[in-house]
Parts: structure tokens; sequence; C-alpha cells
């Protein structure tokens, strides 16, 4: 089996990503003890190069990415369907962005 289809294989699941113009508010939330951890999630989700460098590396051949609307909720867990609409359209153009490297949720 070649380094290309060991690739494959190794397939993540879904890995959440969000655009930086969407603040990560699960953060508040947590507790203190998991603050440190939430707010080195919102420095990377937003980062578009680390969300590509295993597979620029050649770790593997592709991600599946979506953005969790829990994420960015309000205190009482709501996201304004405008937000929603936002982030479905970033995700689109991430992925148009990356063909073949970066897939989208499908839905239907």
């Amino acid at each position: 089996m070649g380094g290309h289809d060991r690739r494959r294989q190794n397939r993540r699941l879904p890995q959440s990503s969000y655009p930086a113009r969407f603040e990560l508010t699960a953060a508040r939330t947590q507790p203190a003890t998991q603050r440190a951890r939430w707010e080195m999630l919102a420095r990377k989700l937003p980062d578009e190069n680390h969300l590509l460098r295993d597979i620029c590396e050649g770790h593997l051949a592709a991600r599946v990415v979506n953005i969790p609307g829990n994420l960015i909720a309000d205190a009482d867990g709501h996201v304004p369907h405008e937000t929603i609409m936002a982030m479905n359209d970033d995700l689109a153009e991430l992925v148009v962005r990356h063909p073949g490297r970066i897939y989208g949720p499908r839905f239907g």
C-alpha cells in the first residue's frame, strides 16, 4: 500500500473550525481549570494554516470540517439565525478555497 493510500485511511473525524470574525464563547462557561485549554483552542480554531498543516505535511489526505454553533453560543445556548447563515457561508468558502483537501458536512 503506497503512502497516499495510508494517508487516505488516516482521515480524522470532523475537525471544528470557525472564522476569526466569530468569537469563541465556550470558554466562558467552562470551569476555571479548563479555561486555559479553551483559550488555546480559541487561538487555533480560526487558523487556516493550522487546519491545513497535517494535509500539507502529508499526514492526512483531507479534513472534514464543521462549525459547531455551541462554540459561539450566548450564555443561554442561542446563536442568531443570521450568524448561523454567515458561518455556513464562511465554511463553504473554506471548502472552495481548498478543493479535495477540505470538505464540509453534507446535509440532506
